[in-house]
């Protein structure tokens, strides 16, 4: 079993889908989703795939070097300061 922070991503269609950080101890995914054609975006806060993908990346690293990263806060929303994409979803 892998004890590493994965970054798997999922394409639900062509030109869309999602970046998942997985954590092996067990604490919940976070889903970075894009969709490379904006006449589709269904609600704001979507991304391009090349800015999920380094949102993704980002969060891991940050998981990576604090173990106990805030990833919502008291409303469920993304915790904000994590990246400035993410701040953006909260605003």
């Amino acid at each position: 079993m892998s004890h590493r922070i994965r970054i798997i991503k999922h394409e639900g269609a062509p030109g869309s889908g999602s970046y998942e950080v997985w954590f092996p101890d067990g604490r919940t995914s976070q889903f970075f989703y894009w969709n490379d054609v904006p006449d589709r975006w269904l609600r704001p806060g979507v991304l391009d795939r090349e800015t999920a993908r380094r949102e993704a990346k980002a969060f891991a690293a940050l998981s990576r070097s604090k173990k106990d990263v805030p990833t919502h806060d008291d409303s469920g929303r993304h915790a904000p300061g994590l990246t400035t994409t993410v701040t953006r979803r909260n605003g």
